[in-house]
């Protein structure tokens, strides 16, 4: 029982380092790939990504750990099906922010490259949470698979995209990857059938609990986050490249 619960502390904090160690790799191997320029875009991609995915979070995964029915079936099926209209909505939001952001970074990602992201946060929606489930029972070897998986599947992805589209486009694909694996990979460790089920207590429920976590990702984007977007519209994109990097 010790060594289980060592082995799960080791994978609760190894796999959060591998994946913001992935990223400062990624930003390395872009930058070598397509040079400053088309990094800084890129970092402004994978912006506005991080913003509409911090925007949206309520938790829904943390109530499955906390909550005292959080073992149960019904509540799982509630949760996911919480998750998908999140990822429709976070689609959505990208769309509809794609025309402005183009305006708004002159010699910047065009609409269609934002436009291109809707994708992430919809197949990320389609994620099965049985693999946080497991975390109730301190079992953290799937959320390893899931997680590790798709740090893996990006890494892997951005030489290949890199070579192909020459420029910060491959950013957009990247993130897709990522999101296609860890939806894969989380539904080939369940245990349970996949199951969606909406209704309006379940909604009401799930933004009790994740308003104030919603708030919290906010101020949390705006401490660590916001500055970049100053960067950008103030420089040039090589020196939001430097300061991307330099921060990670």
């Amino acid at each position: 029982m010790i060594r289980r619960a060592q082995k799960g502390r080791v994978l609760a904090w190894g796999v959060p380092i591998l994946a913001e160690a992935a990223a400062l790799g990624r930003s390395i191997a872009f930058a070598w790939a397509i040079g400053p320029d088309e990094l800084g875009r890129a970092m402004m991609l994978a912006l506005t990504v991080r913003l509409v995915e911090m925007a949206s979070d309520l938790g829904a995964d943390r109530l499955m750990l906390q909550a005292r029915d959080g073992n149960s079936a019904v509540l799982q099926a509630e949760l996911q099906g919480a998750f998908v209209l999140r990822g429709l909505l976070g689609a959505l939001v990208l769309l509809a922010l794609a025309p402005v952001l183009a305006v708004l970074f002159a010699d910047g990602p065009a609409a269609s490259s934002y436009a291109l992201l809707a994708l992430v946060p919809l197949l990320r929606g389609l994620a099965h949470l049985d693999f946080r489930r497991a975390e109730r029972g301190f079992r953290y070897g799937p959320m390893a698979v899931v997680e590790g998986g798709a740090t893996l599947a990006m890494a892997a992805a951005i030489l290949p995209a890199a070579a192909m589209l020459g420029d910060h486009r491959a950013m957009a694909w990247v993130l897709i990857a990522h999101a296609a694996a860890l939806v894969g990979l989380s539904h080939a460790v369940s245990l349970r059938r996949y199951r969606l089920r909406v209704s309006i207590p379940s909604l009401s429920r799930v933004w009790r609990f994740g308003a104030p976590l919603m708030l919290n990702a906010l101020l949390m984007f705006v401490t660590f986050y916001a500055d970049r977007l100053i960067v950008a519209s103030a420089y040039d994109w090589a020196t939001l490249a430097l300061y991307g990097v330099v921060l990670q």
